[in-house]
């Protein structure tokens, strides 16, 4: 059985005194197993009405008298106290003398140095006024709402608050007025008002909040002049803006302050401030605000060289990819720093590339190893140019831009994009080497599709004696020839049928759908379902030859082709697969009940793993940077 100890006494006689000075329209749950947090409180109105406003509270009761307290919380409370979605108030019980102290635990968990572990609260608590502190409290809590909940319109308004003993507050609070210069802005000491955005001064910190939600915490030295603090505090709340995507203020404040974020910014900051400009004003307006900016710098092309990287990765954050490849072309024109222009090419051809505009995106790859002679031997250069002309068609020259990538990196993915393009160039046996090179070495997200690719050409060369083709046209009369046949096939007529027009152009994707459907209705299921394959291979979108090719596979008893064939059309088909498959069952008598249960085990496969496959097949784009330093890889998703 458990000793009743002091602090049992302690945490009951708070809980008690709470409910005692709290006002009435305050409801108190208290919880019994303490996580971290020890009450709940909802908030009424006067009349009894619920306002669906309530607040956390962690509660300290100690014997100790206010003269010589100390309170140290450490980080990791901090961390999880920041992480609930209601505030937390933090309130400190003195036994002796029934008092109470208090604080938002946000508004001081800033504080905590980075070196630091935890922070001493005890002299940053306020003293509990029953008159004032409810009100106080309440207020906090209906604009917490509001700014989460309502739009943000001018006037604005930004509190200050000082910590460090000056009294600069009033002084700070004019100067920052001067410096925005606009009537959309109120700026006032924090005593005279709860403003929309507060800015909190300690000795060589400044934070930013929106309503008491966390903002930005800047360190910096003592020696920082006024006008310097006042630049800090400015950036400060315009990231902090942007955070919580209130566009009009930090429109408003981009447009008048431009100059000084960029200074108060530094080189280390200066990809948020370009982020931060493009996301409340746009591509364009950004770019013609910040231009002048990046003339004046004494060496302008390492920032240039930054803001290009931030447009890239921003303007696909934000769904302005058109107005980047239009920025691009005007930078190629004329560009801002000549040496860029080869790079400014680049990424055009990437803009396009990732917009599907294969032909321009080739006609900029082209100008930019004409414009900037290092891309011959950047084998991602090859790659992506390869990919351009794979996608419209050009499979020789894509080939040649998979060789060079090939013969610069040998690595598994350049190996079997080449082997892919040979197949679909017609070299099948060279494409069967490569893509058997690779398989082993390929990562699990593309297995599935090379494995195919695979064994198609091995059908063509096995079967077909097919080791390479320069195709011809397919006629009208070609096609006609697959229906004169009324009588059933074996095996050798079928393929002996079929074998002129698999000499004219094997993988034509009309050609092989009908080769495919006469090969079904003959009962040939295993050449159907790879005549299927291939023009699915060649029409990646195409379901129905996704799905014939399946049924194909499972009637002629190939199980695994028929797995391959399914994750690959759910692969290239998406959703649209999904419901077919759901009512699809192997109907040939001679497929084995075993296959039928995994058909079954595969199609609950496919379905579970859905939103994670499309989430993986929306490739994130890339921005390739060269820097004295080497060539650095962006992730535009990321911030």
């Amino acid at each position: 059985m458990s000793n009743r100890i002091r602090s049992h006494v302690l945490e009951e006689r708070s809980i008690a005194f709470l409910r005692d000075i709290f006002p009435d329209t305050w409801a108190i749950h208290s919880f019994i197993k303490d996580y971290g947090i020890d009450i709940q409180v909802e908030v009424f109105a006067e009349n009894g009405d619920r306002t669906g406003i309530r607040f956390y509270g962690q509660v300290k009761a100690t014997d100790k008298n206010i003269s010589n307290d100390r309170l140290s919380l450490d980080r990791s409370h901090f961390e999880y106290w920041s992480g609930h979605t209601d505030p937390v108030l933090l309130l400190r019980y003195f036994d002796t003398t029934k008092e109470l102290r208090w604080c938002w635990l946000h508004d001081v968990s800033w504080l905590i140095k980075s070196g630091n572990d935890s922070l001493d609260v005890a002299g940053l608590l306020k003293t509990w006024d029953v008159a004032t502190s409810p009100t106080q409290v309440e207020k906090y809590l209906h604009a917490r709402r509001q700014a989460l909940f309502e739009p943000l319109t001018p006037p604005y308004e930004i509190t200050i608050e000082q910590l460090d003993g000056n009294d600069l507050g009033p002084i700070i609070a004019a100067k920052i007025a001067s410096a925005v210069n606009s009537k959309s802005f109120k700026v006032l000491p924090r005593e005279m008002a709860m403003g929309n955005f507060q800015l909190v001064f300690a000795p060589t910190k400044i934070a930013s909040s929106y309503s008491g939600l966390p903002g930005f915490v800047f360190h910096h030295e003592n020696d920082l002049t006024e006008d310097e603090l006042v630049e800090h505090a400015l950036f400060a709340t315009f990231l902090c803006a942007c955070r919580y995507e209130r566009i009009l203020f930090a429109r408003s404040l981009a447009s008048v302050s431009a100059p000084l974020l960029y200074r108060a910014a530094g080189k280390e900051l200066r990809p948020q401030f370009f982020d931060a400009m493009i996301f409340s004003l746009g591509l364009m307006q950004a770019v013609e605000i910040i231009t002048p900016l990046l003339k004046d710098e004494d060496d302008p092309s390492l920032p240039w060289l930054m803001f290009s990287t931030t447009c890239a990765a921003s303007s696909w954050r934000y769904g302005e990819a058109h107005s980047w490849a239009a920025l691009l072309r005007q930078w190629l024109e004329c560009p801002p720093i000549p040496e860029n222009a080869g790079p400014f090419a680049y990424n055009l051809g990437n803009s396009l590339a990732q917009q599907g505009k294969w032909d321009e995106a080739c006609e900029a790859y082209s100008i930019a190893i004409a414009k900037d002679s290092a891309y011959d031997n950047r084998s991602y250069f090859w790659g992506e140019f390869g990919a351009a002309n794979f996608e419209t068609g050009n499979f020789e020259e894509a080939s040649r831009c998979y060789e060079k990538a090939l013969r610069l990196e040998d690595s598994p993915e350049n190996r079997w994009r080449l082997g892919d393009t040979l197949f679909h160039a017609g070299q099948f046996a060279n494409a069967s080497e490569q893509l058997q090179m690779a398989l082993p070495e390929v990562g699990e997200r593309n297995r599935t599709y090379v494995e195919l690719v695979l064994l198609v050409c091995n059908e063509l060369c096995d079967l077909w004696n097919l080791e390479s083709q320069t195709a011809s046209a397919i006629e009208e009369c070609d096609h006609e020839v697959m229906q004169l046949s009324t009588t059933s096939m074996n095996e050798v007529e079928i393929v002996a049928h079929l074998r002129p027009l698999m000499n004219k152009n094997a993988i034509d994707a009309r050609l092989n759908f009908n080769a495919g459907v006469f090969a079904n209705r003959n009962g040939h299921y295993l050449i159907a379902g790879y005549r299927f394959l291939t023009c699915a291979l060649r029409q990646r979108g195409d379901a129905e030859a996704w799905i014939n090719s399946i049924i194909c596979a499972l009637n002629s008893g190939n199980a695994h082709l028929a797995i391959l064939s399914a994750k690959a059309a759910h692969f290239f088909v998406g959703e649209e697969f999904l419901p077919w498959a759901l009512g699809m069952m192997p109907s040939s008598p001679q497929i084995p009940a075993q296959m039928a249960d995994s058909w079954r085990a595969l199609i609950t496969e496919l379905i579970e793993s859905f939103e994670q496959d499309r989430t993986v097949s929306e490739e994130t784009p890339i921005l390739r940077v060269h820097t004295p330093n080497g060539t650095q890889v962006l992730h535009l998703g990321n911030s």
